[in-house]
């Protein structure tokens, strides 16, 4: 009985081989397996260097600004000789901020320097705009910011625009992939922007909402405006054809005659609804109306229009009270101080049949300033057509204190680039007649 539970000889010798056999096939497919798990991770590790080798070729490393040379240069049109060439090195006031990211900067003055007439208008510390006069493009850049606007459109800059000495340095890849007219060239050491001769500078972004003279504005066309409101009927007064036909100064020193009294006075359909009917022109009263529905898509139902047209007679009485309320306090110098805050008969944008006060209060007060409902009006009101008229940093332009509640109509054309250029309408009828 014991035998038969006893394996044969034969039997476990085979049993044996079997075994050893089993062992050498889990060993092989163990040592593949392993073998091929390195290999992958090896293919794998490999495949990133590659990747990221290729990257870092194709993003070169930015020159430093000490290293970058401008070179400006006129060719004979005809037969294409370099007739002038010069160099630009002096980076010396930008050396210190240009290592901070490894970031190089070119000054603004580069534009003049490479053959481009310019102006430069806006904020001189926040946001400086720079103009190409000959081909009437414009950037606006944000002092320590990385936004930039050009021709009207936002773009974002790989490192921040900075104001040194007075000076606006603006990072060297805006020129390298924001500016045409010039060529640039690299090598290890040092980087060369030439005027390329062939064309006026200008900048890549061309849909140019651009900020021309005068006397070219029939050649523009906006970009239309998105509004949450349906204000297709609108559209044609806040944006008029006859665009420069409302762009004219009203102030001590251009005044109203006594007797003009402006054409199309219609009733505003916003006025506050414990006034009198305000009266403006059509253009003005239809965007006045247009910027009150749009307010209250984004909920601000309390803006309403509470004066808007008044007479040279009436002008003349409010401008008496304040100064008679003055004089007790300033004596023969309450005229001078009345002019600050009420304009005398004839000085005063009201009798334009142009100009609106806009608020949420009882009466115009500097309570107004600095609400939710102020600052979404400063901010939109050129879509409409509008501009804030007295601004808080141009009173000694104006010459009238800060009116948060006080907008003229102008047009949108000229009052986005009032807006964009950071003047006042003064400032901005200057540079139009330069």
């Amino acid at each position: 009985m014991n035998n038969q539970n006893k394996s044969l000889p034969g039997k476990t010798a085979q049993y044996r081989k079997k075994r050893k056999k089993a062992k050498r096939k889990g060993k092989f497919i163990a040592g593949l397996f392993f073998f091929l798990v390195f290999y992958f991770v090896f293919c794998l590790i490999y495949v990133f260097g590659v990747a990221l080798s290729i990257r870092f070729r194709r993003t070169e490393t930015p020159p430093h600004s000490s290293d970058i040379k401008l070179i400006n240069y006129s060719v004979d049109s005809e037969t294409g000789k370099v007739l002038e060439t010069q160099d630009f090195v002096d980076f010396s006031a930008v050396k210190k901020i240009a290592r901070s990211e490894g970031t190089a900067y070119i000054p603004a003055s580069a534009f003049e320097f490479l053959g481009a007439d310019i102006t430069r208008a806006g904020d001189p510390v926040n946001n400086v705009t720079i103009i190409l006069n000959g081909v009437d493009e414009w950037a606006s850049f944000g002092v320590d910011s990385q936004k930039a606007t050009v021709n009207g459109t936002s773009v974002t800059l790989g490192a921040k625009a900075v104001i040194e000495d007075d000076e606006l340095y603006i990072p060297f890849e805006f020129f390298e992939t924001g500016v045409d007219g010039i060529t640039i060239e690299k090598d290890r050491h040092t980087c060369t922007i030439k005027n390329d001769g062939t064309k006026q500078i200008s900048f890549y972004n061309k849909p140019a909402q651009t900020t021309p003279y005068i006397e070219e504005s029939r050649y523009f066309n906006d970009l239309p405006i998105k509004f949450r409101a349906d204000l297709y009927k609108y559209e044609q007064y806040m944006n008029p054809e006859n665009r420069d036909d409302f762009l004219y100064l009203v102030n001590t020193s251009n005044l109203l005659s006594e007797d003009f009294v402006p054409e199309n006075l219609r009733n505003v359909e916003y006025t506050k609804p414990d006034r009198d009917k305000q009266k403006m022109c059509l253009n003005a009263q239809m965007a006045a109306d247009a910027m009150m529905i749009e307010a209250r898509k984004y909920g601000f139902s309390d803006l309403w229009v509470t004066s808007a047209y008044r007479s040279y007679k009436t002008q003349s009485w409010l401008y008496q009270e304040e100064v008679e309320s003055l004089r007790d306090q300033y004596g023969d110098n309450a005229e001078q101080e009345a002019k600050k805050s009420v304009n005398p008969p004839g000085a005063s944008e009201h009798q334009s049949g142009l100009t609106a006060d806009i608020h949420n209060r009882s009466t115009a007060s500097m309570k107004f300033a600095g609400t939710s409902q102020a600052k979404w009006l400063e901010e939109n009101c050129q879509y409409f057509g509008f501009i804030l008229r007295y601004p808080e940093d141009k009173t000694e332009i104006t010459g009238i204190m800060y009116e948060p509640w006080h907008f003229r109509y102008v047009g949108r054309f000229h009052a986005m680039r009032m807006y964009e250029l950071d003047m006042c309408l003064e400032e901005y009828i200057q540079y139009l007649n330069k």
